[in-house]
This record gives C-alpha cells, sequence and structure tokens, in this order.
C-alpha cells in the first residue's frame, strides 16, 4: 500500500487540503517561488556538480492519514527516498530509521515500523523537514502482510483474505499488491490418459502467469491466445499451480487521472482540474475468468 495523499503545513501558514504528492510538491515551490520539476529543469546532479549548495528555506509538515480495521500481529515496513532529509513520526512517536535494504529499487529504503506503534482506527504518518530547492517529494509505502479495502480516498487496512478467487483482485482486499500470487486448482479427472491437453486462460491482468512454477517442467503464458501445452505437467497429479506475476501499475500510479490513463505519460501523473480525481483508479488485476482445458 502506498501513502500517497496528504495534508502539507508549511511554517507560518495553515494546513491545506488533501493533495497528491506531487501536487504536494509544487505547491510548496510555488509558495518559496520556486520552478517547477520538469524535464526542462536543471538536472540535480548537474546542480550538485557546479552550483552552490542550495540553503534552507522554511520548515514543512506533511500529514499522511491511514486507517486500520485489524491490527497486525508483525511489524510493518515502510519505505521512502532520501530518508536522511526526514524526521518521521507515527501517532506522535519518532522513528528509528535504520536502513534495511531497498525495495523494487535502489532509491526506496526500507524501515521498521513496529506493531506497536499502529492503532485501529486512524493513524498518522508525519514527515518533517527543511525544504530546499534540491529536495523532491515522492510517495510513501506501507508494506506487510494486510489487506486494504477503500472508500474513496480512505485507506483501511485489514487481515490479509484466507484465500482469493477467480476475479478482478483489487476488490479482494488487493488493490496495491505488485507481487506475485498463487492459485491452486483442483483437477477433477486424470488427464494424463489424454494425448494432449492444453490449458487456455482466457482472460488475465498480470505479466504473465507460471505454470506449476519451480518445477523442472515450468512452463508461461505471456500473450495471446494464453495457451500452453500442459501435457507433461499432469502425470496423475491432483491439481496445478497457476503464479500469476503482476505488473507495477497499481502501484507506481498513475492513479489519480481521470478518464482512466491506459496511456501514461508525465501529465497523467500530474492532472489537473477535472482530469484529478482524489479517488483511485486501478486497473483490474488477477486471473479475470476460469482457465479450463482442452483435451486433445
Amino acid at each position: 500500500m502506498f501513502v500517497y495523499l496528504g495534508y502539507v503545513e508549511i511554517e507560518g501558514m495553515g494546513k491545506s487540503g488533501l493533495m497528491e504528492i506531487l501536487m504536494i510538491d509544487e505547491y510548496i515551490r510555488d509558495h518559496f517561488g520556486l520552478p517547477h520539476r520538469a524535464g526542462n529543469m536543471v538536472q540535480p546532479w548537474f546542480k550538485k556538480k557546479f552550483y552552490d549548495p542550495p540553503e534552507a528555506l522554511g520548515k514543512v509538515r506533511i500529514e499522511y492519514p491511514f486507517y486500520i480495521d485489524d491490527l497486525p500481529g508483525t511489524d510493518l515496513t515502510f519505505c521512502m527516498e532520501t530518508p536522511q532529509e526526514f524526521i518521521v513520526t507515527v501517532n506522535g512517536q519518532k522513528l528509528v530509521l535504520e536502513d534495511q535494504g531497498w525495495w523494487v529499487d535502489i532509491a526506496f529504503r526500507k524501515f521498521s515500523l513496529p506493531a506497536g506503534v499502529v492503532k485501529k482506527g486512524k493513524n498518522v504518518l508525519v514527515q518533517e523537514f527543511e525544504f530546499r530547492d534540491d529536495i523532491d517529494l515522492e510517495a510513501l509505502y506501507l508494506l506487510g502482510n494486510f489487506s486494504v479495502r477503500l472508500e474513496g480516498d480512505k485507506k483501511i487496512l485489514g487481515s490479509l483474505p484466507s484465500k482469493v478467487s477467480v476475479g478482478n483482485l483489487t476488490g479482494q482486499g488487493l488493490p496495491f499488491y505488485t507481487g506475485g500470487i498463487k492459485y491452486n486448482i483442483p483437477l477433477l479427472d486424470d488427464y494424463s490418459k489424454h494425448e494432449q491437453v492444453v490449458l487456455e486462460v482466457p482472460e488475465f491482468q498480470g505479466a504473465c502467469i507460471k505454470v506449476d512454477p519451480g518445477l523442472s517442467n515450468e512452463k508461461f503464458i505471456a500473450w495471446q491466445p494464453n495457451r500452453v501445452d500442459i501435457t507433461d505437467n499432469l502425470n496423475g497429479s491432483g491439481e496445478l499451480t497457476l503464479e500469476l506475476i503482476l505488473t507495477r501499475r497499481n502501484t507506481f500510479g498513475p492513479l489519480h487521472h481521470v478518464p482512466f490513463a491506459l496511456v501514461t505519460g508525465p501529465g497523467e501523473f500530474l492532472s489537473r482540474g477535472e482530469n484529478f480525481t482524489r479517488n483511485y483508479m486501478l486497473y483490474p488485476s488477477g486471473i479475470l475468468q476460469n482457465p479450463r482445458l482442452l483435451v486433445y
């Protein structure tokens, strides 16, 4: 889950309304009379090498609300970029930022969020920092064994579902999930007696499907017509295992652009006016139609 919408308060000003993180970055830059980040800006590496170090312009506080129905039994993990720039608190308790490696990209650093810090109901994660021209604000990510339920822009953590069904995962507690998920498919007959058996997955949304992942006869489905010969996968087995590898689309967005963005570029990540919604615009994910066996 990511913490993507927040309230910003610049020293000497009141708290803003709920805004998306890139809008917050522009809001702060507008306040201090700085240009927005864009493709024509002086690149940070060039500034660092050839310009004087930027001065601190003022204190900024960003609050990110999230909610919990069922408390996690283990510590959570949150990820952020450039952690050295921020003081982070959760529900008023300052966190010790001990780096635990990277997640997805070396820029995303992982830190422990002890289970005892969070509570049922509303929780607030806060970033406090001295803003400078070279600070770029990006989304935070919360990781752990939990489900997420969405009520508009409200994100509510709960227990993981005991199982998922064929259908869209975004409505089954996994709206932002970006890893792999396994489906165990029971076989109601001994299909090994047939000359050829082909598995077809009529519709799925993900990068690819592994059939019997990790085994010597592992197969892949990655393109239309979504079929693969599995004759040598049967051998009297009572079930098939399908592992769907999801994409990053519902994790890294853009997730607040209307209408729904099939093709993405900078304009979709920084949508404004009638093209912006605080609700989450999610791409369908999962195995969306029942797999079937074609027997020859």
